[in-house]
């Protein structure tokens, strides 16, 4: 991807075109599962290098800064084809390192007696070991935010039932009844505690 970009502007290097074909002959299987039209990426290729030469620097920027301008311009739906071919590509390790890595992780998550994990919970826990953060780096306000605006916390909670409200006078009438039952208990037990302390001191 470097090199395809750099040969935009060096008159020396090989016709991008060419190097575009051989790309598109090469993943020609995921580009078409992709749904990218294969006979539009060479001219949405022209299209964006012409974009790119007249508003990107492109001496002064880094392969990665030019695509990711590349990805986010006014017009980037001229050339949805031609990303396709750039996010495939992007999508490629550099390297058999991290999918090893991964296969590692995997064994190390799904043992015997966890093998009955479901694609999902592998996955997010293929996620979390392979992309984890320092535990001083994360911050938990954002998980926070999220479930306390969040309407409906328990998805699968039956309806409560909503009760009638109760008449005033009924509430006070109850709440003198429970204080006067409350001092008539206090009373008796600070007789039953005299009687119980004269008869130690006899």
């Amino acid at each position: 991807m470097e090199g395809t970009v750099q040969s935009l502007h060096q008159s020396d290097s090989e016709n991008p075109l060419d190097a575009i074909n051989r790309l598109v002959e090469a993943y020609k299987v995921p580009l078409e599962e992709a749904g990218a039209e294969i006979d539009e990426i060479c001219v949405e290729f022209e299209a964006m290098a012409t974009y790119a030469v007249q508003f990107i620097s492109l001496s002064t920027l880094d392969y990665q800064s030019v695509w990711w301008r590349l990805f986010h311009a006014p017009n980037s739906s001229e050339w949805s084809n031609i990303l396709i071919l750039a996010t495939l590509l992007f999508s490629l390790p550099a390297s058999n390192g991290t999918v090893e890595r991964v296969f590692s992780q995997l064994n190390s998550i799904k043992t015997k007696r966890r093998a009955a994990l479901s694609s999902n919970s592998l996955d997010d826990l293929l996620t979390i070991s392979s992309r984890t953060r320092k535990l001083a780096d994360f911050s938990p306000d954002r998980a926070v935010q999220l479930w306390w605006h969040t309407k409906q916390r328990r998805p699968n909670q039956s309806v409560r039932k909503k009760y009638r409200p109760r008449n005033s006078s009924a509430t006070s009438a109850s709440s003198s009844t429970v204080s006067s039952s409350n001092n008539v208990d206090s009373i008796d037990g600070e007789s039953i505690e005299e009687s119980l302390l004269d008869d130690w001191d006899e």
